[in-house]
C-alpha cells in the first residue's frame, strides 16, 4: 500500500481498496485528512515532542485532555495518556491494583471474557483470553479469570431466547465470582463489542444483567474502548451504544 484518501488505500499498481478497519483502528479521521496534516505539521514546527510529567505539560496536550474529559461519559473525568492500546489497558489494571493495595489488597484478580482481545504485551495477551495465543507463549497464571463470550445466537441452547441466554451468562458470571470470592475480584473488563470474539453484538439484557451481578458484589465494570470508541458504533463511546454509561 502506498497512499490513501478518505476510506480508501491504494497499492503500488494503483488499485483501490476500502480500508474497513481504519488501519487497525488508528485512522479514525480517514487518510489524507488536510486538517490533521496541517495540525501535525504546525506542532512539529512548534514543539515536536515533550513529556507530560514533573508538573509540566504542553498546551495542545492540555487542550486534548480537556476535550476528552468533556466527551467522556464519566462526571469530572480525568485523562491519562498512553502510547498504545496495550499500554492503556495495562495502565488501567496497574492503577486499579495500586488503589486496591491501599484499600483492599485481596482484590487482585481480573475477570475478562474468553476470546477477547485486549492487547499484545504479555499481560494484555493473557487478559484477552484467546486460548491458542495464550498456549503458544505459555502465558499462564491465576490472576485472570475468564467468563463466557456472548455470541448470540451461535452459542444459545436449543429453544433458548435471547433474554434467557443473557440471563444464563449472568448466572455463570455470578457462580464464577462466588466460587472465587468477590473479595478477591478487582474488576470485570470487556469490550462493548468484542472484535476478536466474532463481532457479535451483546444479546438483549446482557450488560444490564452482568452489571447487576457486579454491582451486588461491589466489583467495577471496565469497558475497553480501544476499538469501539470515537464514534465507531454510532455514538461517541461503545458503552453509550449499549446504554452502560
Amino acid at each position: 500500500m502506498v497512499s490513501g484518501s478518505g476510506v480508501f488505500v491504494f497499492d503500488s499498481s494503483g488499485k483501490d481498496y476500502i480500508d474497513a478497519v481504519s488501519a487497525l483502528f488508528c485512522a479514525t479521521l480517514g487518510f489524507h485528512n488536510e486538517r490533521l496534516i496541517e495540525a501535525a505539521t504546525r506542532q512539529m514546527r512548534e514543539l515536536p515532542v515533550y513529556p507530560t510529567a514533573l508538573n509540566r505539560t504542553v498546551p495542545v496536550v492540555h487542550a486534548l485532555a480537556d476535550a476528552l474529559s468533556a466527551a467522556a461519559p464519566i462526571p469530572d473525568a480525568h485523562v491519562l495518556f498512553a502510547t498504545t492500546g496495550s499500554e492503556a489497558i495495562e495502565t488501567l489494571i496497574k492503577t486499579t491494583w495500586y488503589i486496591n493495595k491501599q484499600r483492599n489488597p485481596k482484590r487482585h484478580k481480573i475477570i475478562t471474557r474468553r476470546g477477547s482481545y485486549h492487547g499484545s504485551t504479555i499481560f494484555a495477551t493473557r487478559l484477552g483470553g484467546i486460548e491458542s495465543i495464550i498456549n503458544s507463549f505459555d502465558l499462564t497464571g491465576d490472576d485472570i479469570l475468564y467468563a463466557a463470550q456472548p455470541r448470540w445466537p451461535r452459542d444459545a441452547l436449543a429453544g433458548e431466547t435471547e433474554e434467557d441466554y443473557a440471563h444464563r451468562l449472568a448466572l455463570e458470571l455470578a457462580e464464577l465470582i462466588d466460587h472465587t470470592g468477590a473479595e478477591n475480584i478487582a474488576a470485570f473488563l470487556c469490550e462493548p463489542v468484542s472484535i476478536a470474539g466474532g463481532m457479535y453484538p451483546a444479546p438483549k439484557g446482557y450488560f444490564e444483567a452482568i452489571r447487576n451481578v457486579l454491582s451486588m458484589r461491589d466489583i467495577p465494570l471496565y469497558f475497553d474502548e480501544i476499538v469501539t470508541g470515537f464514534g465507531r458504533t454510532g455514538k461517541m463511546w461503545g458503552s453509550q451504544t449499549v446504554n452502560q454509561t
